[in-house]
């Protein structure tokens, strides 16, 4: 035995080749038991250039195909919305894990988010939009990434437009977001000089074996469990949004 470690295969290739009693004892959910919340890996996005970046090891890519199987409302706000893009990231003043009320931030705007009076359209520096970026936190099964946990990636506030009507065309034609394989993009969008991309989502397939839903539906309760247990003392990529960047893309009454 030399010692040395031997690249293992994905997508627990190496624990289904062993008996049941070593791989019960060599199960991976077990390099967990000493970690008190679990972060999922993050999908980033490479606003510049219009890529996604699943961190390091690999390359950024345009598009990618994956199954959204979970999905929770996320809320922030920062004081100084309009920061420098150079700026180290900062915590947000006031956040949300659950877009129903504050639980992060040394500065809360209200007890609830459905009450905050920066939550509202008109409270933005442009008097347009919401001071308070509402997101989307969507838990990823990736086409071909044979990891155990999702990735999660967070739909922007200059995204949520769009990615409500791809939800809202998925409920037309009576299709559960866990069962759609669909292909995420971005598209290049400009404000005078800030350049932002929009995540464009493209349902594809549906996974028709029926034999594949019950476990689907575990995965999906799993992952949901998951996105609800991140706050926002461990999401680092979150970042303050221009007010004319968020409005650019924030749901508006009667859309």
């Amino acid at each position: 035995m030399s010692g040395e470690l031997t690249r293992l295969p994905s997508g627990g290739a190496l624990t289904q080749e062993m008996p049941p009693d070593l791989a019960d004892f060599f199960d991976p959910k077990k390099n967990m038991d000493t970690v008190e919340t679990l972060t999922i890996p993050v999908v980033k996005i490479a606003h510049q250039n219009q890529m996604f970046d699943f961190g390091e090891g690999t390359d950024p890519v345009r598009r990618f195909k994956a199954r959204a199987i979970a999905q929770r409302r996320r809320n922030a706000f920062w004081i100084d919305s309009d920061r420098d893009d150079d700026a180290p990231s900062v915590p947000p003043d006031c956040a949300s894990s659950d877009g129903i009320k504050p639980d992060f931030g040394e500065k809360k705007q209200s007890a609830t988010c459905a009450l905050c009076p920066k939550n509202v359209f008109g409270s933005d520096d442009n008097g347009r939009g919401k001071a308070c970026k509402n997101m989307i936190s969507l838990a990823l099964r990736i086409e071909e990434d044979g990891g155990l946990l999702p990735k999660r990636l967070e739909i922007p506030p200059s995204s949520i437009r769009s990615f409500s009507s791809f939800l809202t065309g998925l409920t037309d034609r009576r299709l559960p977001l866990p069962l759609v394989v669909t292909e995420f993009s971005l598209e290049k969008k400009a404000i005078g000089q800030q350049v932002f991309s929009v995540i464009k989502a493209t349902p594809l397939s549906v996974v028709e074996d029926r034999s594949l839903w019950p476990a689907i539906k575990d995965d999906a309760i799993q992952a949901g469990n998951l996105l609800s247990a991140q706050k926002f003392d461990q999401v680092v990529d979150v970042e303050p949004v221009p007010a004319a960047v968020a409005a650019a893309g924030e749901e508006k009454p009667g859309f």
